[in-house]
């Protein structure tokens, strides 16, 4: 067999390349394709022969599963149900990108599903798991996505061998072995993907590649930042109340939050380190939430940057936090949604007891919306 190779230049070739790449993995044959990380060697799941030929180029049988590429990272729910926090977060923040997600699923869920037979659940589970990779490039992504069924892939090697970084490290092993390969050039990263796996409320990094721990850290952690002016009032009162509506939403005690990977903080766009005020902490205690400890602390552009949410409670605080940091734009709501709310600062009990009813009803809302 001889290999054919496209070279990719301009629009016109991705298009041919794409179409023969979809054509010859529906005839059950194997495509070396260019990722982000490394040039990958894919078949597809819906025919037994390109499956058998994946496993002969390498060597693999019985319980050695293939990781299954995506073009979309809506697919993931067609390959893992009942997605816990954990996991919805990394997709959402990892896909498309050098990461390898390795999610527990069923042979059935996926076989409802997608339609593959047996043969092809039995090359991608493994210990009621599935390894997913959607990769960050244009040629990869159209190719995955113009076939419906699973496509199986691993890196376009031999075992034993380096994984390639361009069309012509794969045909020093593979000419003649495949059928396609798709050509761009080398490969933007040069290394593996990150392999992680998640489980209900924590991961565990299988393999590090591009992504480092710090960064997957990040990808795995819900972070709120809510904001007011000296963060004696509003803010930590919401903080507070997120704190407890998310812990009671996951089921576990408001102090094991961040052992679930949840990060609840609050700021202020003008503060000092000043104690809660007198009836926030009143009207707190009441809800079974104690913020007599709080001291309140600065926006910094740290703070602001790994926020997945900035949620400030007036537009003087939108506008104060991005005339500093105008690239957490995208992060940065309103707590009301379309209107301000108002300050207790200096007022009675009372005016801190509405303020208090309408974060919680804000908020009840918002948390029924989060990753968790």
């Amino acid at each position: 067999m001889s290999t054919e190779v496209i070279s990719v230049i301009n629009t016109e070739e991705i298009n041919a390349a794409i179409q023969r790449g979809v054509e010859v993995l529906q005839n059950g044959g194997l495509v070396a394709f260019p990722t982000e990380t490394v040039y990958g060697l894919a078949a597809y799941a819906g025919n037994a022969k390109g499956l058998k030929a994946l496993q002969k180029v390498k060597g693999r049988v019985g319980d050695q599963p293939f990781t299954v590429h995506i073009g979309r990272k809506e697919t993931v729910s067609d390959l893992v149900p009942d997605l816990s926090g954990c996991a919805m977060r990394l997709a959402r923040k990892g896909f498309p990108g050098p990461l390898t997600l390795v999610l527990p699923t069923t042979a059935a869920h996926i076989q409802e599903r997608t339609g593959v037979d047996e043969s092809a659940l039995n090359a991608m589970i493994r210990d009621g798991t599935v390894g997913l990779r959607c990769p960050n490039h244009n040629v990869a992504r159209r190719l995955l996505g113009g076939i419906k069924a699973p496509v199986l892939a691993s890196s376009a090697n031999p075992a034993g061998h380096p994984p390639p970084l361009t069309g012509p490290d794969v045909l020093k092993t593979l000419n003649n072995e495949i059928d396609l390969l798709i050509d761009v050039g080398p490969a933007q990263h040069g290394q593996p993907s990150t392999i992680v796996r998640a489980n209900e409320y924590a991961y565990s990094i299988l393999r590090e590649g591009v992504l480092d721990k710090r960064t997957i850290d990040r990808m795995a952690s819900l972070r709120l930042l809510f904001v007011c002016t000296g963060n004696t009032c509003r803010s930590p009162m919401a903080e507070g109340l997120a704190r407890k509506l998310v812990a009671e939403r996951i089921g576990c005690a408001v102090d094991e939050l961040a052992a679930r990977n949840v990060h609840i903080e609050s700021a202020g766009t003008f503060s000092s380190a000043n104690p809660a005020s007198r009836h926030a902490v009143t009207v707190m205690k009441k809800r079974g939430i104690d913020i007599s400890g709080h001291i309140a602390k600065p926006v910094t552009p740290e703070l602001a940057h790994v926020a997945d949410r900035v949620i400030v409670m007036t537009q003087s605080h939108r506008q104060a936090v991005l005339s500093t940091l105008p690239h957490v734009e995208g992060h940065v709501t309103l707590l009301l949604g379309d209107k301000d709310l108002s300050d207790p600062f200096g007022g009675s009990e009372a005016e801190y007891e509405a303020c208090a009813k309408e974060i919680e009803e804000a908020l009840i809302a918002l948390v029924g919306e989060l990753d968790l």
